[in-house]
């Protein structure tokens, strides 16, 4: 036997020395917890878990991430870790006193996917010792969107209407009544149950289409995956659904048919973008084309378009002023050095003075063609934006026609041609500028 196998053997020793005494120690306790005779407080049922669940919260509009045991311990601390979910990485949370559930509400500011490493410190009220147990949660990409079914909103319709007839009548019998010693005294009645209005599906006037081969079982696995949502239905009917997002409070409705004609009505195109990739990354689809309707970012568009062609020609005055004062800077300065040597003091300091004043319009003027400068690449920028937020609608090779047809149109400063580059669906094998032609929807 070699030196290093003789050491792995003796390693191999110890661990097993360890495992032993740890059985033993578990026997020893489960023998005690069978027989009743548990003198140790410290010991927890052997059967104690760690749930950890997510739910929406209406009240604060935000996620309600909930943590609890099974049985009648406690936790008394509990210690998160999400990179992406917490400022500093990592929260902790010590309720006083220590309960069997905590809670603590979450502000996420993207759309991300998150996991969650989660450490509880689990005992009894009495104990010294406690128990640490780990855990892990996934949140889903699109978790702070609440899911807002037909049937509810149209329960939620009819009670808000019902309230607004009672406040309505209430009103109008207060109103009948003589109380003039009470007049600096009225309170308005609000109606508590007016905030559900809110959560009522409604239908966005901006959409993204596109077709998609798979079986509605698919898509509902993904639908489940990608949202808080537990979304059952039949693969012989069509997917309608709506949500209502806490953070941008926008609404977003998903429609698929039976043919596959998949459906996405928002007016984030940002939203529509990631939702499009989370589907393509899901089912691995490497080309996809799609046809979209976005008519604020097309009128935000002309905005920008506008503003930076008047951006360009005043940068253009500028480059003009810039040449002529150049050309009476270098004058003055021949002027000023022929009225020194002829010792000229009046034209000396006249042509200086002239010169200052036209030194500190030139700084003037500089500070303006920087401002306005900035203007022009904040705009560019924003329409580059818009470009990178339309071509992720797409997947594959019809992403990249999209980006080529939008740059042509940027570099011919043509906003119609660059709003049908964004909007049409590019088909294979074809060119762009007669897929522009013939496609065009706006």
């Amino acid at each position: 036997m070699t030196p290093e196998q003789f050491q792995e053997l003796e390693l191999l020793k110890a661990k097993r020395d360890t495992l032993k005494l740890e059985l033993e120690g578990i026997n020893r306790n489960w023998s005690k917890l069978k027989s009743g005779a548990l003198n140790d407080p410290g010991i927890i049922p052997p059967d104690t878990q760690i749930f950890c669940t997510l739910s929406p919260n209406l009240d604060k509009q935000s996620l309600l991430l909930l943590i609890q045991t099974n049985n009648d311990t406690v936790i008394k601390t509990a210690i998160l870790y999400g990179e992406k979910v917490f400022r500093n990485g990592s929260f902790m949370i010590t309720p006083n006193p220590p309960k069997s559930n905590i809670s603590l509400p979450l502000e996420l500011t993207k759309d991300l996917t998150c996991q969650l490493s989660i450490k509880c410190i689990v005992g009894h009220l009495s104990s010294k010792q406690d128990h640490i147990f780990e855990l892990s949660h996934t949140i889903p990409k699109f978790s702070s969107y609440l899911y807002v079914s037909a049937k509810a909103s149209l329960a939620l319709f009819s009670i808000n209407l019902l309230l607004i007839l009672l406040l309505f009548f209430s009103q109008k019998k207060k109103k009948k009544k003589k109380v003039s010693s009470n007049k600096n005294n009225k309170k308005t009645i609000q109606n508590p149950h007016f905030f559900l209005a809110t959560y009522t599906k409604k239908t966005p006037s901006s959409w993204v289409k596109f077709k998609i081969r798979e079986r509605i079982d698919r898509l509902i696995l993904w639908l489940n995956q990608a949202f808080l949502l537990e979304y059952d239905s039949s693969p012989t009917q069509p997917i309608d659904i709506g949500f209502f997002s806490f953070r941008t409070k926008q609404h977003l409705v998903i429609q698929v048919t039976l043919d596959g004609q998949f459906t996405i009505l928002t007016d984030d195109m940002r939203l529509a973008g990631d939702l499009v990739q989370d589907i393509c990354s899901y089912l691995e689809i490497t080309d996809l084309s799609s046809t979209s309707y976005f008519p604020h970012e097309y009128k935000q568009l002309e905005i920008l378009f506008k503003d930076i062609q008047e951006y360009n020609s005043i940068r253009t005055h500028f480059s003009v002023d810039v040449a002529s004062n150049s050309s009476l800077v270098k004058s003055l300065i021949v002027r000023s050095e022929d009225a020194r040597k002829l010792q000229n003091i009046d034209s000396f300091l006249r042509y200086y003075t002239e010169l200052y004043n036209l030194n500190q319009s030139m700084i003037s003027e500089f500070h303006q063609r920087e401002a306005n400068h900035n203007s022009l690449l904040n705009a560019l920028k924003a329409v580059n934006q818009m470009i990178e937020k339309s071509a992720r609608l797409r997947m594959g090779p019809s992403q990249s026609k999209t980006i080529a047809m939008c740059r042509e149109a940027v570099t011919n400063q043509d906003v119609n041609m660059l709003k049908k580059a964004m909007s049409i669906k590019f088909k294979a094998n074809k060119k762009f500028a007669k897929d522009l032609k013939q496609n065009a929807i706006l």
